[in-house]
């Protein structure tokens, strides 16, 4: 039996490190396919519990939740990553360096969000 896979475009404008809105209403976030050219080494999460709330930077007990990045790629997120921000109203994207610091687009860059219902 194969998974069902929803694919979704999400731009992170010229001049910011963060993505629009990703609705996540009970799917799981799977993976990300990136341009090439993204600017940074990593892409952390930010999460909103309702659509009131505010965006939070998703941690874990080891600190920022992140997936490794580089232009024209394919990357997957942790199977416990994906169930847990599937509890989420809604997601954003941010670009960042090794270190965790936020990296600006130099263009408008579109990323392509894998979702798969749990």
């Amino acid at each position: 039996m194969g998974y069902q896979v929803f694919a979704q475009d999400v731009t992170i404008a010229n001049g910011s490190s963060t993505s629009g809105v990703i609705p996540i209403n009970g799917l799981m976030l799977v993976g990300v396919a990136t341009p090439s050219n993204i600017a940074g080494a990593r892409l952390g999460i930010q999460v909103r519990v309702n659509g009131s709330d505010t965006f939070r930077t998703l941690r874990n007990v080891g600190g920022v939740v992140y997936t490794t990045i580089a232009g024209n790629t394919v990357a997957v997120f942790a199977p416990d990553i994906t169930r847990l921000l599937s509890d989420f109203d809604a997601i954003r994207l941010v670009t960042m360096d090794n270190s965790n610091a936020a990296v600006n687009q130099t263009s408008d860059v579109t990323i392509r969000v894998f979702l798969s219902p749990i």
